[in-house]
């Protein structure tokens, strides 16, 4: 959450709006919010609440939209895969709202993993395919391969329904 509020803060600041650090500041929050939400200690303080687990599992499919919008902005997309990822946004959009009617289905983690998986792929793939103009863009390539790296650990986890084992860090990046 506090990246998220200081992306957020960084782009009120700045004289120059970029929606690359609005979508930046969306992604970071709503991945904060989630990793708060599945604490311990917030599901104690509303055990009460019959909407908590529908509302804890939605979230899940909220996060991944800013974050392909977050890839269309940083320019690292083209013009189909930019309507692929519009696509996908629906897609988990529609899972999102069918958690929140009808609860958790374990069908929709799988089928997010799978197009989650299948998207950061292609990323990747065109991401390499591109020549390196300037040291930038060798910078947010090897940035970008690390977090498809754990992305896609994650995604295959939890397409396996693999549970996390306590001695691995307790990230979660499942929906990445």
């Amino acid at each position: 959450m506090a990246v998220g509020l200081f992306a957020a803060a960084f782009y009120a600041l700045r004289r120059k709006h970029d929606p690359i650090l609005v979508y930046f500041a969306f992604f970071a929050g709503l991945y904060g919010l989630r990793m708060w939400i599945e604490a311990d200690f917030i599901s104690l303080t509303i055990r009460g609440w019959p909407l908590f687990p529908r509302f804890r599992s939605a979230i899940d499919f909220v996060v991944p939209i800013p974050a392909f919008l977050f890839f269309n902005a940083a320019g690292l997309t083209q013009r189909w895969f930019k309507t692929a990822t519009y696509v996908l946004g629906v897609v988990v959009g529609v899972f999102a709202l069918a958690t929140l009617a009808i609860g958790p289905q374990s069908i929709f983690y799988q089928i997010t993993g799978v197009l989650i998986i299948g998207a950061l792929f292609v990323l990747v793939a065109r991401s390499a395919r591109r020549s390196a103009a300037d040291q930038d863009f060798v910078v947010i390539r090897r940035g970008l391969v690390i977090f498809v790296a754990f992305a896609v650990w994650e995604n295959i986890r939890g397409v396996l329904g693999c549970p996390m084992s306590s001695r691995l860090v307790s990230w979660r990046f499942w929906w990445l």
